[in-house]
C-alpha cells in the first residue's frame, strides 16, 4: 500500500529539519575549533594561563581525559603533528607586536626593550621528524635576529630562548649566540607543565607549551620562579609553504602576565 501524500510530506519535513539541525551543530563545532590560543591572547586580550593549569590536580586529570574524547583534538602528550609537516622548514620571521603589562614596569631590562621592537626582521627554522612509528614531533626550533655590531665580518645574532618541546628544557643556541635576555646573568632550570597539540582546521595545527622555570642569579644565587608559554601555529598554504605564528607570554610567580610578543613568518 502506497503512503498517502500527507504522510510523505510529513516525513520529508522531518528529514529537512534534521538536516538543518545537524548542519547548524556542525557549523558551531567548527567555529569553536578554529579559535586558538593566539587569537584568545593577542586578538581578544584574554591573557591567562591555559585552563588546565588553573585547575586543581584532581580536576586536571579529569580535563585531560575529557579532552581525549573530543574530535580533532590530539593527545598532546604524544607531541604528534600531521605527517604532511615532516621535514625542514626555513624562512623569514619578524616581530609583529610587543605588549607589556603595567606590572612589568621595572621587571624587564632596558636591553630587552630596545631589542624587542615590532618590525624587527630575522629568520626561523623548524624541523618535524618521526621519533617512532605513528608519531611526528617538532624538534627544538631556531629563531634568530641580527643584532649588535658584527664581529670580524660575521653577523652577530640574538637567538630566542625557546624550549625543547619534548623535555621543556631550554634549547641551547649555536656557538656564539646569545639569548634575548642579553646577558641576564642567571641559570635556568625549567619543568614542562603542558604540551598540547590541537587541529584548528584541515590545514592548521597549534602546539601550546607551558614551562615553569627557576632562575638562579650568578651574582648572589637568589632564585626567581616564572612561567613561560610558547604557542606555535602552523598553517599549510601550499605543498611547500607554511605560514607560522609564534606567540610568547611571560608570567610571574603569581601567574600574572608580564609581556607578550607575537611573531610571524613564511617558511618553505
Amino acid at each position: 500500500m502506497l503512503p498517502s501524500y500527507s504522510s510523505f510530506c510529513y516525513v520529508l519535513l522531518i528529514l529537512i529539519l534534521q538536516s538543518i539541525f545537524i548542519s547548524s551543530a556542525f557549523a558551531q563545532g567548527t567555529s569553536q575549533k578554529l579559535k586558538g590560543r593566539i587569537e584568545k591572547i593577542f586578538m581578544e586580550g584574554d591573557v591567562t594561563l591555559p585552563v588546565e593549569l588553573q585547575a586543581t590536580a584532581a580536576k586536571f586529570d579529569v580535563r585531560l581525559l575529557d579532552q581525549k574524547k573530543q574530535p580533532r583534538i590530539l593527545d598532546g602528550r604524544l607531541k604528534t603533528f600531521p605527517v604532511k609537516l615532516r621535514g625542514d622548514w626555513k624562512g623569514p620571521f619578524r616581530i609583529v607586536s610587543v605588549t607589556y603589562s603595567p606590572e612589568a614596569t621595572g621587571k624587564t631590562s632596558q636591553a630587552y626593550r630596545q631589542f624587542a621592537q615590532p618590525g624587527r626582521e630575522g629568520e626561523a627554522e623548524f624541523r618535524f621528524y618521526t621519533p617512532r612509528a605513528g608519531v611526528v614531533a617538532m624538534a627544538p626550533p631556531m629563531v634568530r635576529f641580527p643584532y649588535g655590531p658584527s664581529r670580524g665580518g660575521r653577523t652577530n645574532y640574538v637567538y630566542l630562548s625557546l624550549y625543547d618541546p619534548s623535555t621543556g628544557k631550554l634549547a641551547r643556541p649555536p656557538s656564539g649566540g646569545t639569548w634575548t635576555t642579553l646577558g641576564g646573568g642567571a641559570s635556568v632550570d625549567s619543568t614542562l607543565l603542558l604540551n598540547k597539540v590541537r587541529m584548528l582546521g584541515a590545514e592548521k595545527v597549534e602546539q601550546d607549551l607551558v614551562v615553569s622555570s627557576i632562575h638562579t642569579a650568578f651574582s648572589d644565587h637568589s632564585k626567581k620562579q616564572v612561567y613561560s608559554e610558547h604557542i606555535y601555529e602552523f598553517e599549510r598554504v601550499g605543498s611547500f609553504h607554511l605560514r607560522v605564528r609564534l606567540g610568547t607570554v611571560d608570567y610571574d610567580k603569581d601567574k600574572r602576565w608580564m609581556v607578550k610578543v607575537l611573531y610571524e613568518g613564511d617558511v618553505h
